[in-house]
């Protein structure tokens, strides 16, 4: 059952972290066991309407472990190897950072052809030496490359075939959330939306690395599937990926001494998920602010109240009872 909360009087928790954060809006969901709630505080922009429960919110890259799942149900059926995709996902194959400014360039637009830009990146693509450790959303885009080759289909469309359709996410998708726009910060300090459109996300071809947005009870439905190793991918496969020891970075995840978790933005919104195993729990926390100090460290002492209540036994009531 997911109750959800948009009231302020009783969204106690996605008040406090709206006012902290100084975000125009907010989203926290939390599950423990089969209980879940949401709560939703704040404006969809600056001078707009209330924030809902139903709203999409942008991921960034809390989308690769989406990639990390659709490569696993590949592997399963021997269309690809841990050896060939593991060190994408896990940034160990040597690939750089990110794209290079005129690649941004030359690929960005309404013209964009995502599965033809990726094959032409990876044509392009200079690996450097396995093995050590470099964050590689380009790594991600060869990840979402391979996919496409071995499968023949837009990783996009598989994206939506073996996971947003078979774990029920009806909100999932690509690109810009419909309802809720990112802001950026202007030159005089005040925050202005995005428009949406292009402009307010990554290029097409950086999908695999993460463009995904979806709404929080669609999300902690999706965060459980990894809690609970759903029967989408085996318990072994679940397991790979997601080992590591506390500092690691597994496949779309950063290993933490208290299960998983990983944050995402395109500079224009910031999130952050939590999968606790320990508490059986899951948390996942959104907003439509720019990626900036404020917000990380509101979105990161929120995520810890949260904790700390669960860790003194207070279960769902570790959001706002």
């Amino acid at each position: 059952m997911v109750v959800l909360l948009a009231d302020v009087a009783q969204a106690q928790t996605a008040e406090r972290l709206r006012v902290e954060s100084g975000a125009p809006g907010v989203g926290i969901g939390l599950c423990v066991g089969a209980e879940c709630r949401v709560e939703v505080a704040g404006l969809r922009e600056v001078g707009g309407a209330p924030v809902q429960s139903s709203d999409a919110w942008h991921l960034g890259s809390i989308g690769k472990s989406m990639t990390a799942v659709l490569a696993a149900r590949l592997v399963e059926r021997g269309q690809v190897s841990w050896e060939e995709i593991g060190p994408l996902l896990q940034h160990r194959a040597g690939y750089p950072a990110n794209l290079s400014w005129l690649q941004r360039v030359r690929y960005s637009g309404e013209r964009a052809e995502p599965m033809a830009d990726r094959a032409a990146i990876a044509a392009r693509a200079k690996p450097g030496a396995q093995g050590d450790y470099l964050y590689s959303n380009l790594g991600y885009i060869m990840a979402g490359h391979l996919i496409e080759q071995r499968h023949g289909a837009p990783y996009e469309s598989l994206l939506h075939s073996e996971l947003f359709g078979p774990l029920n996410l009806p909100s999932a998708g690509f690109g810009p959330p419909p309802t809720i726009k990112g802001h950026r910060r202007t030159l005089f300090g005040a925050l202005r939306p995005m428009p949406a459109d292009p402009r307010s996300d990554n290029i097409q071809a950086m999908a695999p690395a993460g463009k995904m947005h979806i709404a929080l009870p669609d999300l902690l439905t999706y965060l459980r599937a990894h809690r609970d190793h759903d029967p989408l991918l085996s318990q072994a496969t679940w397991q790979r990926l997601h080992a590591g020891v506390v500092g690691d970075y597994a496949m779309g995840w950063q290993v933490t001494q208290e299960g998983l978790a990983h944050d995402g933005s395109n500079t224009f919104w910031y999130a952050a998920v939590f999968v606790w195993p320990e508490w059986d729990a899951v948390l996942a926390i959104t907003t439509n602010a720019p990626y900036e100090e404020r917000v990380y460290f509101a979105v990161r002492d929120a995520a810890a109240r949260v904790g700390n209540a669960l860790r003194a036994g207070e279960g769902i009531s570790a959001l706002s009872p």
